[in-house]
């Protein structure tokens, strides 16, 4: 097992330290602890960081201005394709439901993509 300290941040933002036992250690909500299967069984996709870089971590994965699940592994964000392509309002929120679904509520979100995506095609249908 590499010995550099590790930290994992969750799809809620939540940093998770590696302790020495291997295992990691989250300070919300009560210090829970767990292996990292226990973890991504549980949160999903998770992004590792350097201890060193935790705080900087801990920025970067603000809910409010740029939430994790909705950040692509190659950095793009949802907000981003939203704004290259300028989609209306029904559109982008079918986008963002779609590209969060793995990462945050799964088959709901695809659900409420789908509420969304049956709403904006019948309004276009009433429009014709």
């Amino acid at each position: 097992m590499d010995e550099t300290p590790m930290a994992i941040i969750d799809k809620d933002g939540d940093v998770w330290e590696r302790q020495p036992d291997g295992r990691y250690k989250c300070e919300v909500d009560g210090g829970q602890t767990g292996s990292l299967d226990s973890i991504r069984d549980l949160f999903g996709p998770l992004y590792f960081v350097p201890a060193a870089e935790i705080a900087a971590a801990s920025l970067a994965a603000d809910m409010v201005n740029s939430p994790p699940h909705y950040i692509g592994t190659n950095g793009i964000e949802v907000i981003d394709i939203i704004d290259a392509f300028e989609l209306g309002h029904y559109e982008a929120t079918i986008v963002a439901y779609v590209i969060r679904a793995e990462r945050k509520h799964g088959l709901e979100d695809l659900r409420k993509a789908k509420f969304y995506l049956d709403r904006r095609i019948k309004n276009l249908e009433a429009d014709d």
